[in-house]
């Protein structure tokens, strides 16, 4: 947890990253979820989710390539209290990048990590693809679906993001 000085005393502040391989879906889960959400050249989306006047969660939508958002990665990552990865749950082509962050995190951090496949209008589906090998899940990884235009679907994965978070305490 971090603090924030503000002109009504000292503010705790908890940092989540939404990393997705569609910009859009970051900017959608932000909307979904916070009051505003600013984009900043296209590359980062940031919104914040204010809890009370003691406590807020600030959302970063940063893009899947870590190098062309080194500064976004860079300024949050060290920090964070978890991740979000979302990607579409249909969309076969951008699977491969979806996956290759997941490893990426994976591999390196401790934060939970919340991977969320966007159904979008359809039925919440049971597909092959969970089950079959290819995304690595750790023990701070958790698989939803979601949809990314309900807000009661994005806040149920922010839960779930602050129960891991929970459960990692010793």
């Amino acid at each position: 947890m971090n603090y924030l000085n503000s002109t009504n005393g000292t503010q705790k502040i908890g940092e989540i990253i939404i990393v997705s391989p569609s910009n859009d879906d970051n900017r959608k889960f932000i909307q979904a979820i916070c009051r505003q959400a600013v984009s900043v050249d296209h590359a980062v989306t940031y919104g914040e989710m204010e809890i009370n006047e003691n406590l807020s969660l600030y959302f970063y939508g940063i893009g899947y390539k870590r190098s062309q958002y080194n500064f976004a990665w860079e300024l949050v990552a060290k920090k964070v209290l978890g991740y979000v990865v979302l990607f579409n749950w249909f969309d076969d082509v951008l699977f491969p990048e979806t996956k290759e962050m997941i490893d990426f995190l994976a591999l390196r951090v401790e934060a939970p990590i919340i991977i969320a496949g966007d159904v979008q209008d359809h039925p919440f589906p049971v597909g092959q693809r969970i089950f079959q090998p290819g995304i690595t899940f750790s023990r701070q990884t958790k698989f939803m679906l979601c949809r990314l235009s309900e807000r009661t679907s994005v806040k149920k994965i922010v839960i779930s993001l602050l129960d891991a978070l929970i459960d990692q305490m010793p």
